[in-house]
This record gives C-alpha cells, sequence and structure tokens, in this order.
C-alpha cells in the first residue's frame, strides 16, 4: 500500500511511467549478469547520446562509433567555475525540464548552483 502511494506521487511529481521502470526493475533482478550489463550500457548510451544532442556544453561531443566507456575519456574535468560560467550551456534545451536546481552550501564562500 505504501509503495503502491510513493509510486503515484512519484509519477505525479516527476511525469515519468515508474509503474513501468519499476516492473522492469523487478523483471530484471534475476537476470544474468551479461544480461544486466548489456541493459546498463544501453541505457548509459541513451542517456549520454540525450546530453550530447541537448545539452549545449557537450553539444561538440558524440559518442557515435565509440565504445560507451572509451568516450567518457574524451570528456573534460568540469570544474566548480565551468559550473557557474557555463550554467545556461549545462542546462538541456528541447524538452521541458523536470528536473531541480540545486545549490551547494558554499562552504568554500561561493555556493554552486547546479543545474
Amino acid at each position: 500500500m505504501m509503495r503502491t502511494s510513493l509510486l503515484k506521487f512519484a509519477y505525479h511529481w516527476r511525469k515519468e511511467p515508474i509503474f513501468e521502470i519499476y516492473r522492469s526493475l523487478l523483471d530484471s533482478q534475476w537476470n544474468p549478469r551479461v544480461e544486466l550489463e548489456k541493459l546498463q550500457e544501453d541505457r548509459l548510451v541513451k542517456l549520454v547520446d540525450f546530453i550530447c544532442n541537448n545539452v549545449p556544453f557537450y553539444g561538440s561531443y558524440t559518442s557515435r562509433n565509440k565504445n560507451i566507456w572509451d568516450f567518457f575519456h574524451t570528456l573534460p574535468v568540469v570544474t566548480k567555475d565551468d559550473i557557474r560560467n557555463n550554467h545556461a550551456e549545462l542546462t538541456p534545451t528541447g524538452k521541458k525540464p523536470h528536473y531541480t536546481i540545486s545549490k551547494t552550501s558554499g562552504s568554500t564562500g561561493n555556493g554552486l548552483k547546479i543545474p
């Protein structure tokens, strides 16, 4: 009962197919390791493709025709200053955002707004 209520709340809050995701997790939890790793890699490729196509900061990068794990070595290290100076370029475009913007407390004296 509680789990169902939480899933319903999460669906209405994030507008994602929470029940479908939950069901796929239940169904796949007993899959062999090789299948789970393939599923993880497929999902990671989709995420990276989304980022390369929708986040201007990474627009010049592409994961096509590359091993996804090798692709990460081509990405730059992003510093706090990069995030501060390129906030708009780090925000996804083309889709209505359903994410929250977070902030750090600024223990170094300068807080960080994370898109």
